[in-house]
């Protein structure tokens, strides 16, 4: 028979390898969008910028892509980390449409 803890334990335990699961997908992804190209990322976060228009564009609430700047970052910084590689990540930027360059 089973008692709390244990059954705590285990419950703690799959809590945390689907933790670890997921970071590991996460950080493949991060791997994919850097194999296809350095900058994937930085550009990718500069669409970001304007989440009305993307949330539109993919039927996902503005609210949630919100949220994917600070874990595209922070999965970044993660891999970058792991890797030694020397990347810049850089804040959300607006650019403003002055017209004065065609």
């Amino acid at each position: 028979m089973a008692n709390f803890s244990y059954l705590f334990e285990n419950m703690d335990r799959a809590r945390r390898l689907e933790k670890e699961y997921e970071d590991s997908q996460a950080l493949e992804a991060i791997a994919n969008g850097l194999n296809v190209d350095e900058e994937f990322w930085q550009n990718f976060l500069m669409v970001l910028n304007n989440t009305e228009a993307l949330s539109a564009l993919l039927g996902i609430p503005a609210i949630k892509l919100n949220k994917w700047r600070g874990r595209i970052t922070k999965y970044l910084t993660k891999h970058l980390e792991t890797t030694g590689e020397d990347y810049d990540v850089k804040k959300k930027r607006k650019f403003v449409d002055t017209s004065d360059f065609e």
